[in-house]
């Protein structure tokens, strides 16, 4: 317990952290401590902890993107958002969904990124979770963009650019 309580708050210190300052600092610590990260998230899945599971690879993600390290990213963010109980956690659900979108996105340029985001887009409005909702607009009007629906694409990409203005979040607003 002391070793998943350890790993996860580090993983959760990082996702706020990993977008500062001291970024290379921190992506050079996740990388030194992956395989415990990695035994965390494989005993929280073996052992049913599907909320915090579905948490810590979301916390994750930012340090696998900035690392082109897609195929890790999609492979944790699958196997948790794959968990039957996933759907029970909202929150963690949609945003791990967004962020399996992306990571696919970017990496394949396929068509199964819309379905995801989609889902990942309902489930956020269906619990009035503004972050969530303004972050799948976000990735999905990328995708619009890249399928050449530009007007779409920019409808979808205003409103979330509105939600994160209305949340005062800065970084995902620009």
């Amino acid at each position: 317990n002391w070793h998943r309580t350890y790993f996860f708050d580090l993983a959760e210190q990082a996702d706020h952290e990993i977008n500062g300052p001291r970024q290379i600092d921190w992506l050079e610590r996740l990388h030194a401590d992956r395989d415990n990260l990695r035994a965390t998230l494989e005993w929280m899945i073996e052992t049913g902890q599907t909320g915090a599971a579905l948490k810590m690879a979301r916390n994750l993600s930012w340090f696998w993107f900035k690392r082109s390290e897609l195929n890790e990213s999609r492979s944790w963010l699958g196997r948790v958002v794959a968990l039957p109980d996933a759907p029970m956690y909202p929150e963690c659900y949609a945003d791990a969904l967004s962020h399996l979108a992306n990571h696919t996105w970017y990496q394949t340029r396929s068509k199964e990124t819309r379905p995801m985001v989609e889902t990942a887009l309902a489930v956020a409005r269906a619990h009035e979770d503004r972050h969530n909702t303004a972050q799948a607009l976000m990735f999905l009007g990328l995708f619009l963009a890249d399928e050449h629906n530009f007007s779409k694409a920019r409808t979808t990409l205003e409103e979330s650019r509105a939600l994160f203005h209305e949340l005062g979040d800065e970084w995902e607003e620009s």
